[in-house]
């Protein structure tokens, strides 16, 4: 029987091979905060793996690829389903329920975006929507502008070296604030400084050099 995608995804996360999901929403209550991080999305995997070579995201064995087979009576995957399903399907997970996880990483980005593309953009860079890139890149390849959109973006939190750049939030609470500093730790820039914050808008600029970027209640910066 195929698994319900909330109750795979609740055995992935019990397994330690899914982060908790979260929603999408740009709603500022919702923020990630971490270490050293970068912008949310992993490279599609590709070509026949097996379980020692598996997909980062999946420590545990996992299937090869010529296991990977779609529940009897269901019809067979598609190329580019078992494209996605390639290196990332737990021995002990059905293939179905796991290609079920990428279509709803599929629908939440689509749902959202027909409202609010920045949402999903700022959603991406959070690292909100797992495995959200080689889901778009095999599922719905429409959304790839979104992904590319997120690339290069900072979520709250601490990050070295951040590319020299202009940045804007999505989604920034009142709260938000950041600071750029250089190796010797001099401040190079800090904000949110006056004016601006216009519906959760802020904009930054990392000068080049700069060694660390702290962030905290911005939710996402994205590349103006």
């Amino acid at each position: 029987m195929r698994n319900h995608p909330l109750a795979a995804a609740a055995a992935l996360i019990a397994l330690g091979l899914l982060p908790a999901l979260s929603g999408c929403s740009s709603s500022s209550d919702d923020r990630a905060e971490g270490g050293d991080r970068t912008a949310a999305g992993h490279s599609a995997p590709s070509g026949d793996r097996t379980p020692e070579e598996g997909a980062s995201s999946s420590p545990g064995p996992v299937l090869p690829d010529s296991k990977i087979e779609a529940p009897k009576g269901s019809g067979e995957f598609t190329k580019k389903e078992k494209e996605y399903l390639s290196g990332r399907v737990p021995e002990q997970m059905e293939p179905a329920a796991v290609l079920d996880l990428g279509k709803e990483a599929c629908q939440r980005i689509d749902r959202t975006a027909r409202h609010d593309k920045d949402a999903v953009i700022g959603a991406l860079v959070a690292g909100e929507i797992p495995d959200a890139e080689p889901a778009v890149t095999h599922l719905c390849p429409e959304h790839e502008p979104l992904i590319e959109a997120a690339k290069g973006g900072y979520p709250d939190g601490q990050h070295k070296k951040p590319a020299a750049g202009k940045y804007r939030t999505v989604s920034a609470g009142p709260s938000c604030t950041w600071t750029v500093t250089g190796s010797g730790g001099k401040v190079l820039a800090s904000g949110p400084g006056t004016g601006g914050g216009k519906d959760g808008t802020y904009t930054m600029t990392v000068p080049s050099g700069a060694a660390r970027l702290l962030s905290s209640g911005c939710y996402a910066w994205v590349r103006a």
